[in-house]
């Protein structure tokens, strides 16, 4: 059976973490966590969800990081999320029949909501890639700096 990781990139996330980790850990093979330097509660967060946890020194270059977080993880494919993001629908059966499939990445569909400038709140939706197989992604590696 093919193998699937969570692989996130974490700092100071305590307040939204476990809400990620509790809805997505009944979908994966194991919980690979990158920590860049957290003084709050993330880690043992983490830990209570078994994770794997692994530091990386912040270089201010998001993708040296994604990439490094990707690297820890062993599965054949990766789910890749933030501590702020959480999945609100789906089954482990639904990931094992797209990766199963033969399709390249995946992608989940985002729902953010944000105040404009003149204070009205907006909406948008959005499909980004989440769903990796191992060592393939963009040539098996993100790029650009933030």
């Amino acid at each position: 059976m093919t193998t699937i990781g969570l692989v996130m990139i974490v700092r100071n996330e305590s307040r939204s973490l476990e809400k990620c980790l509790s809805l997505a850990e009944k979908l994966v093979d194991g919980i690979y966590i990158t920590d860049t330097g957290s003084t709050d509660n993330t880690i043992k967060i983490a830990q209570e969800y078994n994770a794997h946890i692994s530091e990386f020194e912040w270089c201010n270059d998001f993708s040296a990081a994604r990439n490094f977080a990707l690297e820890q993880s062993p599965c054949d494919w990766n789910l890749i999320l933030d501590a702020d993001e959480y999945l609100v629908s789906g089954k482990r059966a639904d990931i094992q029949r797209f990766v199963d499939s033969g399709r390249h990445v995946g992608a989940i569909e985002r729902h953010d909501s944000y105040r404009e400038a003149n204070g009205e709140i907006s909406q948008s939706c959005v499909f980004t890639t989440r769903l990796v197989p191992k060592g393939t992604f963009m040539m098996g590696k993100y790029t650009n700096r933030l």
